[in-house]
């Protein structure tokens, strides 16, 4: 089943924004907004119609916490894997006022008429028949997250999802997993932490009936992942957006916990192949 249904346009930018690390573009701040991290802003470019640009401010500042880095990191990797996060790209802000992020990453915009999980879960009409759809998604991206240790799934804003109809009957139902900055290096403080056996469950958690095979298939994907890409995705990040010591301990990680996903999510999922 394809999890990642983006359309050919963002499919057309994260092909590009996989080849490329840094943004040669001239990006327009036009407003904040309110999706995923706090403070994060709309930017536009002139060939480019618009995406979300975080962390939009410098506390803590990106020498303590690689936000962006983790977010660039996370969406190349999931690119590889076919997943839906949608493509990030860094960028190096010119001249930001005085409390804001020089280092950042630019989200693309995954979809229109996207909506947060958190209001879809207030028009409860939908709730039922949408988790329905996302339960092989939801059941894929919980081997991601438990292998990047992504621990900011309590958010719901951190669900994106439409739904669209295709020929005048079939609706198709995509969804954009969003907001990485706390993951890889930030959830490994320590050699030890990598270790850890416990798993980043489905999300949303609520009327989820987990899809074991496609649980274990990412699980599989993730295993099958050649050393030299994830090595390649996380080495190329400019020192300016990750310090030494938070990029080598994300690439421990990455090839560590390859190893002990699937038993971590065994823990919560009997019966994961």
């Amino acid at each position: 089943m394809p999890y990642r249904r983006f359309d050919n346009s963002v499919e057309g930018v994260a092909k590009a924004w996989r080849q490329q690390v840094v943004t040669s573009e001239a990006w327009t701040v036009v407003r904040t907004a309110g999706i995923g991290e706090a403070q994060s802003l709309f930017v536009t470019a002139p060939n480019h119609p618009g995406g979300y640009a975080k962390p939009g401010k410098n506390d803590p500042p990106i020498a303590v916490l690689p936000r962006a880095a983790h977010e660039k990191i996370a969406s190349d990797l999931a690119y590889e894997l076919e997943l839906p996060v949608p493509p990030v790209v860094l960028w190096v802000r010119p001249s930001p006022p005085q409390g804001q992020e020089t280092y950042a990453a630019i989200s693309t915009v995954p979809f229109t008429n996207a909506q947060m999980w958190s209001t879809i879960r207030q028009a409860g009409h939908l709730v039922e028949r949408l988790t329905l759809e996302l339960n092989p998604t939801c059941s894929a991206m919980a081997a991601f997250d438990t292998w990047v240790w992504n621990t900011d799934r309590h958010n719901e804003g951190n669900l994106l999802v439409t739904e669209e109809i295709v020929g005048g009957e079939t609706s198709v139902v995509r969804a954009a997993y969003i907001d990485y900055a706390y993951s890889l290096s930030h959830s490994w403080p320590s050699p030890a932490e990598v270790q850890r056996g416990g798993c980043v469950a489905c999300y949303p958690s609520f009327g989820v009936q987990p899809d074991l095979e496609a649980m274990s298939a990412t699980v599989t994907r993730i295993e099958s992942l050649p050393d030299s890409v994830i090595e390649e995705v996380v080495k190329r990040v400019p020192p300016e957006f990750i310090s030494a010591e938070c990029r080598q301990r994300t690439l421990e990680g990455l090839l560590a916990r390859r190893g002990i996903i699937r038993n971590a999510l065994r823990t919560q999922y009997v019966g994961l192949p």
